[in-house]
């Protein structure tokens, strides 16, 4: 069985998924950003219990880990924030698919402001970032 990291061709931070009833292969992304703004006087750290996150893979082909981790900028300088959490996925054999990788329930707490960043991992390699600014 031939292995191949898939190529990313969308990830997005967005407030939650909605999914197509009848057969849950439609999803609908509500609400995306890029930025938070805190409320007037909301502390640190800054929780967010209600976001998702939503990848479109392409070009992959046979079974891979796939995790996302957290990482915040500071001064040039990476740091991690939360490590990833590596799941299985089969991606099939046929590369012309366009697979969904779905991330509906992502809770995080960002400790000051500044330039954060969703990494998705694949097999250990990264592929892809979505950066979040938290104000």
């Amino acid at each position: 069985m031939v292995a191949e990291v898939p190529v990313v061709r969308v990830f997005v931070a967005c407030e939650e998924l909605e999914y197509d009833p009848g057969t849950r292969k439609g999803v609908t992304l509500r609400n995306l950003f890029h930025r938070i703004v805190r409320l007037p006087g909301e502390p640190f750290p800054c929780i967010r219990e209600q976001m998702a996150l939503y990848a479109l893979l392409t070009n992959g082909r046979g079974k891979h880990q796939f995790g996302i981790g957290l990482f915040f900028l500071d001064h040039g300088v990476e740091h991690t924030i939360k490590e990833p959490v590596y799941k299985e996925i089969d991606l099939g054999q046929d590369p012309t698919v366009v697979h969904g990788l779905p991330v509906p329930h992502v809770k995080a707490a960002f400790d000051k402001p500044g330039q954060y960043t969703f990494s998705l991992f694949c097999d250990g390699q990264r592929i892809a970032e979505c950066h979040v600014e938290v104000q």
